[in-house]
């Protein structure tokens, strides 16, 4: 969503702060959002809807809040959920058994599994020869799947831990680079700590950067190739296949690492053909951790880890850990914009009532000084006949707005009207 949002608005202004603010506005406006104006590429152009997609089954976003879980628990924003996986295709068992995670009453067993591309390896975890082990068994599945699919790009592994990245990384480097075995051809960067860098290397951004031979702001999680390595400045050049563009990095930037093993928050929302997933540690595991792991296999999933591991994972849940007003300031807008169109719809039916009267129908009314409406008699001004045209109709209107408020209704025709006599 911050992807698309960025493109959408553009990557000068606060992106985050748009977004609510372009939620609020369509909260306010019951949805629509007619009229609101939206700044695209230097031109001002009309943006009535706003889809956002997502899955709150998965990690919350890298920066700050929990939108789409907000939106959802809200109740305002229309939700529509697609039943029908296009990404791993049909009859995968990444369709039918990572959904099993949340599923409370046939959970996925803490189990070896193998069914239809989703694949769960479970070994021994009781030192540093198990952990090593199963890190070679993994590495050796990334190799087979790179063979399987063609090439590196095409495979990717994910960790819960920045150190078993790296640990990954120094074994795939070799394996994945052919570059990296004729230094005296190719040139190569060593740093003090982690696997040096060499051309054709794969890297991932790890936080966002501004362009600086490029135009526009890369995102963290962001995937590229090392182009040119410039030794005596200690710099390099790095080329993003999906924009078309390039950065220059310092030889110690911290703003860039090696991909080939990735962290799963910085890499939620990609996907590739095969996933190898290695958790060895059991730091931050939880059902929304392993899920967005395991779903961003296209057509192969593969998980490794010990048996306490996974059970760690499956019985922890995510939750509403971050403190956020999204959810409460979508229901205070809905209900804000519900009050003034009952309001208005009460107000324009009393002037249609009051037009459409006859002289006749006025000589049946109540005279002037009667009781009724007798400011002396009643204490309030003559024109409580109006107030009580409106009063008449609260219930109504106090019923549409909580339908209006938990997306029960979308228009203004299902509010009552009032009977003509």
């Amino acid at each position: 969503a911050y992807e698309i949002h960025e493109r959408l608005v553009g990557s000068e202004m606060c992106i985050r702060d748009r977004l609510l603010e372009r939620l609020l506005s369509l909260a306010r406006s019951g949805g629509r959002g007619e009229g609101h104006q939206a700044h695209h590429q230097a031109h001002h152009q009309a943006h009535p809807y706003l889809i956002l997609c997502g899955d709150e089954k998965q990690l919350p976003s890298i920066e700050a809040g929990n939108v789409i879980r907000d939106v959802v628990d809200s109740g305002v924003v229309p939700i529509v959920r697609l039943k029908k996986i296009y990404r791993s295709g049909e009859g995968s068992g990444i369709a039918t058994e990572a959904p099993k995670i949340f599923d409370e009453a046939h959970q996925l067993p803490a189990k070896s599994l193998d069914r239809n591309g989703f694949r769960i390896v479970l070994g021994p975890n009781r030192d540093d020869r198990d952990r090593e082990a199963q890190l070679q068994q993994a590495i050796a599945s990334f190799c087979g799947r790179v063979r399987v699919h063609g090439d590196s790009t095409s495979v990717q592994m994910l960790s819960n831990t920045n150190k078993q990245c790296a640990a990954a990384n120094e074994r795939l480097q070799p394996l994945c680079n052919a570059k990296f075995h004729d230094p005296a051809k190719w040139a190569r960067l060593d740093r003090k700590f982690g696997a040096p860098w060499v051309i054709d290397d794969r890297v991932i951004l790890t936080e966002s950067v501004q362009g600086n031979l490029s135009e526009g702001r890369r995102l963290n999680g962001t995937m590229g190739t090392i182009e040119t390595i410039n030794v005596e400045k200690k710099t390099f050049v790095v080329h993003f296949e999906t924009e078309d563009s390039r950065h220059e990095f310092r030889c110690y930037d911290k703003g860039v690492d090696h991909g080939w093993c990735v962290t799963v928050w910085r890499y939620q929302g990609s996907e590739a053909k095969a996933v190898v997933v290695l958790f060895q540690s059991q730091w931050a595991l939880s059902c929304e951790l392993l899920y967005s792991a395991l779903t961003r296999g296209q057509k192969e999933s593969i998980l490794f880890a010990s048996e306490f591991a996974l059970k760690t994972a499956l019985a922890k849940r995510e939750g509403k850990g971050r403190v956020t007003r999204l959810s409460a300031r979508l229901k205070e807008a809905a209900i804000e914009a519900a009050t003034e169109a009952a309001t208005e719809a009460a107000t324009g039916a009393l002037h249609t009532q009051t037009e459409g009267s006859s002289p006749r129908s006025s000589l049946r009314s109540p005279p002037r000084n009667s009781p009724r409406n007798s400011p002396r008699s009643s204490g309030r001004p003559s024109s409580q006949t109006n107030h009580d045209t409106l009063d008449c109709r609260n219930s109504s209107a106090l019923d549409y707005i909580e339908s209006f408020a938990f997306g029960k209704t979308e228009t203004l025709e299902s509010m009552p009207k009032k009977r003509k006599k």
